[in-house]
């Protein structure tokens, strides 16, 4: 199975999403309807592998995860600030 991961900039994973499938270094790089998606993140859904959140770019800073397959939600019920991500590391397919 393929690792699987949405990011959504909205509660209740709605508004604008992204999906990966490999790790990011920097969501910087990544095109968003306010600039990028750097600290944009409020909810997530796993839908394939096992995935760890960071706090900054380059996996730096806190982490939190791995989570799996069916991790789905606003990201502080998970007890993960919204607009907080800054990278994202895929750990396991």
């Amino acid at each position: 199975m393929v690792a699987n991961l949405y990011i959504y900039d909205e509660k209740n994973c709605t508004g604008e999403s992204k999906q990966f499938t490999k790790d990011v270094p920097d969501l910087r790089a990544l095109r968003h309807k306010l600039g990028n998606w750097n600290d944009e993140a409020v909810s997530f859904d796993i839908q394939g592998g096992q995935w760890i959140f960071c706090e900054d770019v380059d996996y730096g800073g806190r982490r939190i995860g791995p989570l799996g397959k069916g991790a789905k939600g606003n990201l502080e019920d998970y007890g993960i600030p919204a607009n907080w991500i800054s990278s994202i590391k895929k750990h396991s397919d």
